[in-house]
């Protein structure tokens, strides 16, 4: 730092879409709660809408970590 320049990256942005797609995904566990003891949806559907947020979040936790990388060897 004392010979070094200090870098302030802003990545509030995708923090807060994080947060986002994790808010999508409990409104997902709820609704096929709901839908499971009505027995309106399947638990092969349940599983499909589960695996494609956890999916969409390691994308964006991916593309996060890549970010900081580029930012920290630049």
């Amino acid at each position: 730092m004392i010979q070094g320049e200090i870098r302030h990256v802003d990545y509030s942005e995708l923090n807060r879409l994080t947060t986002e797609i994790h808010k999508i995904g409990i409104n997902i566990n709820q609704m096929a709660r709901l839908a499971n003891q009505f027995h309106e949806i399947s638990s092969e559907d349940i599983k499909d809408l589960t695996d494609k947020v956890h999916s969409l979040n390691a994308l964006v936790q991916s593309e996060l970590n890549k970010l900081i990388k580029r930012k920290e060897q630049s």
